[in-house]
């Protein structure tokens, strides 16, 4: 048996090494995975805020609707209820405040709108005729002397992402706004409060 000895050169050995491509999608699986495994939890993060604001609004929308429906006068206790039906059908976990007013367009200006009564459950802020005002711009017109409905509902949002990422938190204010005219009638009146 004859053989040749070889001589080790390590020049050699590691340009082999370095020019294998074995293992390499190894490699690159393990530098993309963490990516990508982000990516794919902030998508569920961000389906949750939106999905939450849909809730929301279809729960503002149903409250409105229902208000607007009203042919005797409604009180606070109606407008609770309204309260706890948009907390119902809204996340348990979302803080919802509400506030109904009821709106008047006075002058030829569709700016000339005044508050005829407002109500915000809770110890909210009922709405004056100077907030309505500062939002004139951002209301449906509606014509002289005829009234609407608005409800506004204010969502507070605030989703922690799972591990490894919970200092990642998506969140935020989602307001709602759902302006109607009454349905039967001209004016929807609260009780002890002249429409």
């Amino acid at each position: 048996m004859t053989g040749k000895i070889s001589r080790f050169d390590p020049r050699q050995r590691l340009g082999g090494f370095l020019s294998g491509e074995g293992g390499s999608a190894i490699v690159e699986g393990v530098v993309w995975l963490p990516v990508l495994l982000f990516a794919w939890l902030t998508v569920f993060g961000f389906w949750d805020v939106y999905r939450e604001r849909a809730t929301v609004q279809k729960a503002t929308f149903v409250a409105a609707d229902l208000l607007s429906r009203e042919m005797v006068p409604v009180d606070t206790a109606y407008l609770d209820g309204l309260g706890r039906l948009i907390d119902r059908l809204s996340d348990k976990n979302m803080t919802v405040t509400k506030r109904y007013t009821l709106y008047r367009r006075n002058g030829s200006n569709d700016s000339e709108l005044s508050v005829i009564w407002s109500y915000a459950p809770n110890a909210g802020t009922p709405r004056d005729g100077a907030q309505l005002q500062s939002i004139a711009s951002s209301l449906p017109k509606i014509r002289q002397g005829e009234t609407a409905i608005l409800v506004e509902t204010s969502a507070t949002y605030a989703k922690t992402l799972t591990r490894p990422f919970e200092s990642l938190v998506l969140g935020g204010t989602m307001e709602t706004r759902v302006v109607l005219r009454p349905r039967f009638f001209p004016t929807v009146c609260l009780n002890a409060v002249s429409c």
